[in-house]
């Protein structure tokens, strides 16, 4: 019987031809943009999704608030001294993550090795604990002291080969000339010597952000004339002031709401009035990982955290419904 639907089927097709190749086309293309759609909207969906932890990890996110208009926007960074706070204080909170942007496009570090010399755009200061909080392997070195010290960098495996090739980095020296501000604000140059660490395998490109290098939060201490772990001797600006991307990761993600409840007595206790009296207000919330990269309207994120990484939801739902409908 089968074989007789095939044939009438056939004849139909030959008897036809013009009206068949326009049906047979159009399903044809159809089932292409559905294939393509859903291949692009799997890909949207599947951000940070590597991550081990990711249930268990959020950015630290804020509301700031003009007190005269009532008007709110997000931003993605946060104060520095906020996390180390955190986890001191609540048992929600069992690790942290700090990520300061080292090296950009606009000011990058000019790293030598012997005769090998480029410029680098995409480096950022990190907590010893980052590969606590993401997953993020290392090919060489140990995870938990590669960034323990001052002067310590954790390179990319792109990174590693192109000043390495098949020499071992471990333990090297990388001199970087860069640019940072004094006391005064001016920018100035610095020489200095970093060791290399730890090689971590190139971050997925499925990730909200990405970088070549990290080095040591610790450096900080030294460029900012104070403890950004402890807050000793950090000048009161820095407990306002946002520079930071801040990562929670909780003993549950379900402990996220119950934390966020705390958060206002935490901003009434470090910032108090230094906020308010200048004409705005932080309202703290945590932002689950795997919603970070299709939730990208959070102001200016800064390199590499760029916007323009964040896919809108809507063009993912609307390329769904096209999809949907071309089937």
């Amino acid at each position: 019987m089968i074989k007789n639907y095939l044939v009438a089927a056939v004849r139909n097709l030959l008897r036809h031809k013009t009206f068949s190749f326009i049906n047979l086309t159009g399903l044809a293309v159809g089932m292409a943009c559905c294939i393509v759609i859903a291949v692009f909207v799997r890909g949207e969906l599947i951000y940070d999704n590597y991550h081990v932890q990711k249930e268990r990890v959020f950015r630290l996110a804020l509301k700031v608030g003009l007190i005269s208009s009532g008007k709110e926007e997000r931003s993605a960074v946060s104060p520095v001294p906020w996390a180390p706070s955190m986890k001191r204080e609540y048992p929600e909170v069992q690790e942290y993550v700090r990520f300061i942007s080292a090296s950009s496009p606009e000011i990058p570090w000019e790293i030598r090795y012997g005769e090998k010399k480029f410029a680098e755009a995409s480096g950022l200061y990190a907590d010893a604990s980052v590969f606590n909080v993401f997953t993020w392997p290392l090919m060489q070195g140990d995870p938990g002291t590669a960034l323990t010290q001052p002067n310590t960098m954790v390179l990319s495996q792109a990174l590693a080969d192109k000043y390495f090739g098949a020499e071992s980095p471990i333990g090297k020296t990388l001199t970087v000339a860069k640019k940072q501000r004094d006391e005064a604000g001016n920018l100035i140059s610095v020489t200095r010597a970093f060791f290399v660490t730890g090689v971590m395998k190139n971050i997925p490109a499925n990730s909200h952000f990405t970088c070549d290098f990290l080095v040591s939060i610790l450096n900080l201490n030294e460029e900012v004339g104070g403890d950004v772990t402890s807050g000793e001797k950090l000048d009161r600006w820095f407990w306002r002031g946002r520079i930071a991307h801040t990562y929670l990761r909780l003993s549950s993600g379900k402990e996220a709401a119950a934390l966020e409840a705390k958060f206002p007595k935490m901003v009434d206790r470090y910032v108090g009035d230094d906020t308010r009296s200048r004409g705005y207000y932080y309202a703290p919330f945590l932002q689950p990982l795997r919603n970070i990269y299709l939730d990208g309207d959070y102001g200016y994120l800064g390199r590499p955290f760029h916007a323009d990484q964040a896919a809108a939801v809507t063009y993912v739902v609307s390329f769904l419904a096209v999809g949907l409908f071309a089937g």
